[in-house]
């Protein structure tokens, strides 16, 4: 579908109303027993107009991961290459993860721990890696196939790192996340100080 008609006030509608839809059917059962009929059943959306815009549950799945994850908003990022500016982009990264994670808690809550999915985690792991390799791409500035083997590396890392964040349940551990998370950026600037841009 056309981005066009993807911003289109009807279709965001519809999404919103699948989403929602989702998410009660979550509380439920798990992501592996729903069906598209019930998706479509819960939020009133005609199964016709399901398919329409997508091909299976999977799909459906992937777009609402990526859907999320577009409403982070990364406009504060300042461009440079000196180790400070690379760690402000890089924790300013990781804390609208994290409260990705705690806005949409019940979401995940219920696809990971009252109903655990391997289709739903799978899905989520694309789509965080993804999203979090691009995003490292943005701040960081170096020797472009170095950028996208690190970016790989610790965007793997902090994935593994936010599924049990996910999985602990428990949002209060926000600050001993960004204070663990931060030494470990702390050991990324210094790789790529004395590593990637020769400085001693």
């Amino acid at each position: 579908m056309k981005s066009s008609e993807r911003n289109d006030a009807r279709v965001k509608r519809t999404y919103a109303q699948l989403i929602n839809g989702l998410v009660v059917l979550l509380n439920e059962k798990s992501f592996d027993d729903v069906s598209v009929l019930e998706i479509c059943e819960a939020s009133g959306v005609h199964r016709a107009t399901f398919y329409k815009h997508f091909n299976d549950k999977f799909e459906f799945l992937n777009f609402c991961f990526d859907s999320m994850l577009e409403t982070i908003s990364f406009d504060s990022l300042k461009l440079g290459s000196s180790p400070s500016i690379i760690k402000s982009n890089i924790m300013h990264f990781i804390s609208c993860i994290l409260e990705f994670i705690d806005d949409n808690r019940p979401l995940f809550t219920s696809a990971c721990i009252v109903n655990p999915s391997i289709a739903f985690l799978s899905s989520f792991d694309n789509a965080i890696n993804n999203f979090c390799t691009e995003k490292l791409n943005s701040v960081l500035t170096a020797p472009s196939h170095r950028i996208e083997i690190s970016s790989v590396y610790y965007s793997g890392a902090f994935v593994g790192v936010v599924k049990w964040y996910i999985q602990s349940n428990n949002p209060g551990m926000y600050d001993d996340m960004m204070d663990f998370l931060g030494h470990r950026v702390d050991e990324l600037c210094s790789f790529y100080e004395t590593n990637l841009y020769g400085l001693q």
